[in-house]
Parts: C-alpha cells; structure tokens; sequence
C-alpha cells in the first residue's frame, strides 16, 4: 500500500441515555454542562471528523438505548449521521448491547451513505477509502458483548480488510480474518496486537465518574504501510482523584489553601470543566474532619459551589481527610456513610424530623400520615438521596461498584 493510505475516526459507547455520577453536589454554575456532557462528548467526534476530512468514522456500540433515550437523544444521532452524509464521509456502526437495531423505531429514515452492522451475522462491504479498496467486515456483539473471532473464519477475500465490532473480543485467538480490529464495549482506549492483527478499542468518549478519570475520546487511525493511531480527547467533563500529603491540617483554612495553591499551580485543560476528588494524607489533623461531621459536609458542600480558580472550570466534588491512613485502604462505606450521614441531616432541615419507617402491613394506616406532610420538594429529593444510599449501605445485589483492574489500568496507560 506504498503511497496509499486512508484515515479513520473510531469512537465508541456514547451512552447518551446514561448521565454523569459520582456528584454529591452539583454546583450551579456547571449544571447544564453535566446535563449535556455526554451529547456535547459526542458532538465533538463529529466534529473531529470533519476537521480532519477523514475518509470513514467507525462507531462501535452502545450509542444509546433506544427503548430508555429522549426524543432529543435520538434526534441527535439521526442529525449527526445525515451530517457525515453532507460532508461525503461513510458511517461504519456496529451495534452493541444497548442499540441493536431491532430496538430503533421504524420512523427512523437513516442516510445511504451509513452502513449498519448488526448481531446475528457479519455483514461484508467493499468501500472505496482513500483511494484504496477495502473489505469491511462488521457485526454486533452478542447478547454479552462479545464477538468471536470464529464467525469470520473463509470470509476474507479482499487484499485490504479491516473489522468493525459492536463489542469485545479475546485477544491471542487468531484474529486473522483482517490486520485491524476496530472494537467497542470497553471504558478504556487500548491498542493490543494479536499475531498481524492490530485491534484498536475506543473507550467512553465521555467519563461517568472516577473509575473513568483519565482521557477519553476517539481514536484518529492512519493505514499507510503502517498503522499510526492519534488519540483525540473529546469529553467535555473530566474526572480527577488527586492525593496530597500534608504534615498538618489544623483548620480549614488550612485546608482551603492547601488546595487552591494546588489548583493554581497546576495545568488544567481550559476547554472544559473538570471535576476533582481530593485526598489528603496527613500526620496530623483536627478531629473536625471527620466524615461523621456535619459541619465538616456542610463546608464541603460550600466549598463545591465555587471554581477553585479563576481562568478554568476546576469543580471540588470531594474532599476527605486522612491522618496516617494510606489512601488505597479507604473503602467505598466511609464515602457512603458520609453522605448517607449528610442526606439525613438535611431531611431534618427541611422539615422532615418525624419520620416512623413503616413494613407494608402498616401502609394502610400510615396514608393520612402521609397525606398531612405538607409538599416540600427539597425534603423529597434529600428523602430520595437517603433512601438510593441506604439501599448501597445495605449491600443489595443488584448495586455494583466499579474498580479499576489491572488491565484496564494497563490499557488507560498505553
């Protein structure tokens, strides 16, 4: 292919339907940008696309759910195809686990010039990139995810040929139906090679909470003689978890200074907000900053509502307060505990005092009760916020937490 070439934009799992978390408080001032971070995560792949005139954007999986998205969801993607449609750039998606096509409805008219992958069977195209012709071979994942490398055993026939997939595949299982694997249905960007098969997998364009901190984005892919990858950060939210130590926190004014010195001596990305958890590590500490402590959650809940700096959009959502105990032995409980504390003490705040938790033998005695409470709706989302956290204490099982592997922290550092 000496002389010849073609570049393509890969993005994957938009999850338009699935907002931002991790926010105990969400500051006024950045409310409509965490509102729209996962469409505004989107609009910029894009947008990328056409700034680089690529020849081809794959998209793989999960761009939203159908049967859970808005009208305005949905309108979005179907605008964002016709887009590439205008500016002659073919859309390759393979669908994931959320948006198989049989979930779409039927009004939707979708452009010629968009190829949809779906599961069941793998689907072959001949494409003209760059000059070059190109078998594109493209499937949905399964109903797990997944996609088998065995489905596209005697289908190559083309001298170029590159996989579009709607979901994961195990790597070291002869992927030699094509030497690039365009995958979706991992948080993470990676780029793993299996024998001669380079397999490329985009990650979330946009973050959901700290187990997603780091870059996201999409991946600009150049096939010459060889395969470049640039990695184009696209989300419009970031998450950080930062760790200090410090000797002594005797205050918080201490404490506040502690953390706007850091903010303003360190390089944040200016075009977009980002949102940081703070652990500081310290020998010595005022027993004020118990999680347990109301004034201590009221101050941070304060502290929340204002940048940390003047020139970027820097956003505390946490703040935590160690004396000699090494961040990696904190627990998921002490966060929930905390809030669960905080959410508490506000429902008494807004009138809610006398409450008597009752089993539903008791419900229909208890309907007057109810009906006399008088309509405060800041009592009724705290209500909410308290009862959600009491369900996580209490360990359902069907509440998970996320956490890092080792992998996906091997992936997040390639």
């Amino acid at each position: 292919m000496a002389g010849e070439g073609f570049t393509i934009l890969h993005a994957s799992d938009f999850q338009l339907d699935t907002p931002l978390g991790g926010l105990r408080w969400i500051p006024d001032a950045i409310e409509e940008a965490v509102r729209s971070a996962p469409e505004d995560a989107a609009l910029r792949v894009f947008d990328l696309a056409i700034e680089h005139n690529v020849d081809m954007l794959a998209l793989t999986g999960n761009l939203l759910c159908p049967k859970r998205s808005s009208a305005r969801s949905l309108s979005f993607i179907l605008r964002q195809f016709t887009r590439m449609h205008e500016h002659g750039i073919p859309v390759a998606w393979a669908t994931g686990v959320s948006d198989p096509l049989e979930a779409w409805p039927s009004s939707v008219r979708w452009p010629d010039s968009s190829i949809r992958f779906d599961r069941g069977a793998v689907d072959r195209r001949l494409m003209r990139l760059g000059g070059v012709d190109v078998e594109v071979l493209g499937c949905g994942g399964d109903a797990a995810g997944k996609i088998h490398p065995t489905w596209f055993h005697g289908l190559s026939r083309n001298e170029h040929q590159l996989v579009v997939g709607g979901g994961t595949v195990e790597t070291f299982n002869k992927l030699e139906a094509a030497p690039l694997w365009l995958l979706g249905g991992r948080s993470y960007r990676a780029h793993l090679v299996d024998g001669n098969a380079d397999v490329f997998y985009a990650g979330l364009t946009q973050g959901r909470c700290l187990a997603d901190s780091g870059s996201r984005g999409a991946q600009l892919i150049h096939v010459n003689e060889q395969t470049v990858c640039e990695q184009l950060d696209c989300a419009a939210i970031g998450y950080e978890r930062i760790s200090i130590d410090a000797k002594s926190i005797r205050s918080v004014y201490d404490l506040e200074l502690l953390l706007l010195e850091y903010a303003t001596t360190n390089n944040w990305p200016s075009d977009r907000v980002t949102l940081v958890e703070w652990d500081i590590n310290c020998s010595q500490s005022a027993s004020f900053f118990h999680n347990s402590n109301m004034e201590f959650m009221r101050w941070k809940k304060e502290f929340a509502r204002h940048a940390m700096t003047s020139a970027t959009s820097v956003f505390t959502i946490g703040v935590n307060v160690h004396r000699g105990q090494h961040v990696a032995q904190l627990t998921e409980g002490d966060n929930l505990l905390s809030d669960y504390l905080f959410a508490l003490e506000s429902l008494r705040e807004n009138g809610w005092s006398e409450i008597e938790l009752k089993g539903a033998s008791g419900l229909e005695f208890a309907t007057n009760d109810w009906a006399r409470v008088d309509e405060d709706l800041n009592g009724l989302r705290t209500l909410d916020d308290a009862a959600h956290l009491g369900e996580l204490l209490l360990g359902r099982s069907d509440v998970s937490v996320h956490s890092l592997t080792d992998n996906d922290r091997e992936s997040e550092a390639a």
